[in-house]
């Protein structure tokens, strides 16, 4: 589409041969006055073309560029001072309505978005669409992915965010925050779980799990981790089924946990449930935006695999299951891998890969979980 900016930079070079043309046509008007007032009358069209858009919202602004008032109005009249928001306009919400408000949260999926809601102690989220322009330089979060993702765990979640406030002409609404008590003592407890794994403590590691789950037994990472477990171990896997269901039922859009699936039916001998959720990790991957991470996670554990083929043979793995182009001998494959893979850990817990809001990491730590694994092994016999 033809965009008057480009023409801007050459309108100098313009009014040159513009005037001079004016300038030969002028010899054979005689109102000299009349010739003045139609140039400058045609400077002004001129001007006015290049910027009706402007002129027009300089009189008529849109919504989204005005503060909204009516909001900040019922802000300042039912919340407190101590009251803490999340909000995209913060700046402006402590402006014109004295609130403090964090401006973006960001998690790897929604249950590490509560926990950070609860360790800011957030209260309220007021929402309004935006479009935020970034330059993709740094490893900081995109805004505008982020506020999407929020969104939806807002909408997904009704008993944890109830209206509170809507303002259809401004486009704003704000939600209460409720989330379940001790949430913040339970997500620490499956993190602590997560360091002990790390480390190779599994019976502590699953009495810590085990905790999670009796201070928030709707904790799914909780239960994913607990079912990971004890299909990585394979002491229990009746267990591993019950709490890596309950982790779906839970979160139905969970890839790592349908994922854990898929691996539990493949051991059980049941290779068309295996590939069933498989399929069911890469759909649920594409529906919350999450398949890059996804895909990352099980790329981290096939590159730990021996071999001269790894690299080459972990892309053809990775593309056919972009394209969903995975036949039963590359499905059997890809699950042998996993399974022989030294980085399974961290793709069967889905442990976080960066350091987040907690001072461990796992992906570029060694892996004395092998050490662990074959010492239970040995002691099972």
């Amino acid at each position: 589409a033809f965009d008057l900016r480009y023409v801007l930079p050459l309108l100098p070079f313009m009014y040159v041969f513009l005037l001079k043309g004016l300038k030969s046509v002028s010899r054979w008007m005689k109102p000299v006055r009349w010739f003045g007032a139609m140039g400058g009358t045609l400077v002004l069209l001129c001007y006015g073309y290049q910027n009706v858009y402007g002129l027009y919202e300089s009189f008529y602004p849109p919504a989204e560029n005005l503060a909204p008032k009516s909001t900040f109005d019922w802000i300042i009249l039912h919340t407190s001072t101590q009251n803490i928001f999340l909000a995209p306009l913060a700046p402006a919400l402590y402006l014109y309505a004295g609130r403090s408000s964090v401006s973006l949260i960001s998690g790897r999926d929604e249950e590490e978005f509560f926990y950070r809601l609860a360790l800011q102690k957030i209260d309220l989220i007021l929402d309004r669409p935006f479009q935020a322009l970034t330059a993709q330089i740094t490893d900081y979060p995109d805004p505008n992915r982020e506020w999407a993702r929020v969104r939806r765990w807002v909408n997904l979640h009704p008993e944890l965010f109830s209206i509170a406030y809507r303002n259809n002409l401004e486009e704003t609404s704000i939600v209460h925050v409720t989330l379940p008590p001790f949430y913040i003592v339970a997500y620490e407890a499956y993190l602590s779980a997560m360091k002990d794994f790390q480390q190779a403590s599994w019976h502590s590691g699953l009495d810590r799990l085990d905790e999670a789950i009796r201070l928030n037994p709707n904790l799914a990472v909780a239960h994913n981790a607990c079912g990971a477990t004890h299909l990585l171990l394979k002491d229990d896997l009746s267990l591993a089924q019950r709490e890596l269901l309950k982790a779906v039922a839970l979160r139905p859009d969970y890839p790592i946990a349908l994922l854990n699936l898929a691996r539990l039916y493949r051991l059980l001998g049941e290779r068309g449930l295996a590939q069933r959720y498989l399929q069911k990790s890469l759909d649920a991957s594409r529906a919350t935006g999450e398949e890059d991470s996804f895909l990352a996670l099980i790329e981290n554990a096939l590159t730990s695999t021996q071999g001269t083929d790894s690299s080459y043979a972990t892309q053809l793995f990775l593309d056919a299951l972009k394209t969903n182009e995975l036949s039963p001998s590359m499905i059997d494959t890809l699950f042998e891998r996993l399974d022989m893979a030294r980085k399974g850990l961290p793709l069967l817990l889905s442990v976080p890969t960066k350091n987040t809001n907690q001072n461990f990491t796992i992906q570029n730590a060694p892996n004395p979980w092998e050490a662990g694994y074959a010492q239970h092994q040995s002691l099972s016999r």
